[in-house]
């Protein structure tokens, strides 16, 4: 009676286990239950969770709809750039037994993350879409550039995010939101997890077409053009820098644009 008991036991806790955990992204198909084929950011989603940089939950779904945390983008980005050095943790809300410890200890090591005054990171603050442009241009190396920007609602972007949201804007990686007269970037929104994915899906076309320009010598004459690192392993002329199913310049590109014409309301960066 005993054994059996212990069994049940075992099962449930295995069964709970499996419920709390991330999905792996490893298996040969990927698919969520809450993203349908039609859903805006099917495609982008899908694609990021077959090459294993983003990951659904044991429910079988990915809840595109839930405000994103610091963390979570701080796993994408620690995915594709696979950060090696760490910065020491004299961080008050940063247990050495939370699974985000050790991923963000490395993106303050690169200067990626950057902890408040008081010493704090907020790991699991739902983090707004100024936020994230931000890490995102401090990830991929893109300069801050100065002055302001072209979105209609400029003047309520926060004054230390502006310069990295004009980066962004001007390699095409922040459209922003259509509306009469032009877009807004509307920094100080918090975003869901599938707008988040949209938008790293974008910077990363962007990143290699970039890349492969400078390599050929037909990057944009700038003394602030940006170039950006090749990923770990990489070298120059070489494929290291590359995401699997990414096609260089000219081939085409399987979803999604880099031009504000193809952007919408509903579905945008």
């Amino acid at each position: 009676m005993k054994l059996r008991h212990v069994k049940k036991v075992v099962a449930v806790l295995l069964m709970i286990s499996v419920l709390l955990s991330p999905l792996s992204a490893s298996s040969a198909s990927v698919s969520f239950a809450d993203v349908s084929t039609s859903y805006w950011a099917a495609s982008p989603i899908n694609y990021w969770a077959q090459q294993g940089v983003i990951f659904g939950y044991g429910d079988g779904k990915f809840h595109p709809e839930d405000q994103l945390t610091l963390a979570q983008y701080s796993s994408i980005l620690n995915q594709v750039w696979k950060y090696s050095v760490s910065a020491p943790n004299v961080y008050p809300d940063l247990p050495a037994d939370k699974w985000y410890t050790p991923i963000i200890l490395k993106l303050i090591a690169a200067g990626v993350v950057t902890p408040a005054a008081n010493g704090l990171v907020q790991p699991e603050k739902q983090i707004t879409r100024g936020e994230m442009f931000v890490l995102t241009a401090k990830a991929y190396k893109i300069a801050p550039r100065a002055g302001a920007t072209t979105f209609l609602d400029d003047a309520s972007i926060p004054a230390d995010q502006k310069p990295y949201i004009n980066a962004l804007a001007y390699y095409g990686i922040v459209v922003g939101y259509q509306v009469t007269g032009g877009y807004e970037v509307r920094a100080t929104q918090q975003l869901t997890r599938a707008e988040n994915i949209q938008v790293f899906d974008v910077a990363e076309k962007a990143y290699q077409e970039q890349k492969d320009k400078i390599l050929a010598g037909t990057a944009v004459s700038d003394p602030a053009t940006w170039a950006p690192p090749l990923r770990p392993g990489g070298s120059a002329g070489g494929s290291g820098f590359k995401v699997p199913g990414y096609t260089p310049s000219g081939s085409g590109i399987s979803y999604g644009s880099l031009t504000p014409s193809a952007v919408t309301s509903s579905a945008t960066n």
